[in-house]
């Protein structure tokens, strides 16, 4: 009868559990430089909502939507900077719109910063460190934030260049996202 019992804990601990939204944040509290996001799981009540740290969640989609909706930025945040600001926040209007503009004035200050069609100086296409998100800006057009070695600032490249230079990044970064679920 035991090993019934371990079988049945061994699935539950390899049981894969889908995000559907971020819900809060905090501070950790044992590492004052880390965030802890509230995270709402799908299918599952809000009393079974959990706290986990950033390094925990996967989608840096689900992030930058979670803080294009505060009132200030992660940075902020994590700089303590938003604090000495009104003891009230001002949180944006929740519409669907303010999201439509917000998503449309982050894809357009990424165009604007750092698109690039080649790798930065000194570094060639087999350099790339990871992909780190991947994003929708004009129809037929996807960005990848690429992380370069020894800390420079991310890039966004279109897919096509990377798909053609170093596509084994790209695959490794839609392999990430990945979920599967076991049959019923």
């Amino acid at each position: 009868m035991a090993p019934k019992q371990d079988k049945k804990v061994e699935e539950e601990e390899d049981a894969i559990y889908e995000v559907e939204e971020i819900v809060d944040h905090r501070r950790s509290k044992t590492k004052h430089n880390m965030v802890e996001y509230l995270i709402k799981w799908k299918d599952y009540a809000p009393e079974f909502n959990t706290w986990e740290k950033e390094h925990n969640v996967y989608s840096k989609g689900l992030i930058n939507i979670y803080w294009a909706k505060q009132p200030y930025t992660l940075t902020q945040f994590k700089k303590k900077t938003h604090e000495g600001e009104s003891s009230i926040p001002k949180k944006r209007p929740a519409s669907s719109q303010a999201t439509k503009i917000d998503r449309k004035q982050l894809a357009q200050e990424i165009k604007s910063s750092q698109i690039s069609t080649s790798p930065p100086t000194g570094l060639v296409w087999t350099d790339i460190d990871a992909i780190v998100n991947v994003f929708h800006s004009e129809p037929n057009t996807y960005f990848a934030e690429v992380k370069w070695p020894g800390g420079k600032r991310n890039t966004y490249i279109p897919t096509r260049i990377i798909k053609k230079y170093n596509p084994l990044k790209l695959i490794y970064y839609y392999e990430s996202q990945l979920e599967f679920y076991l049959p019923p």
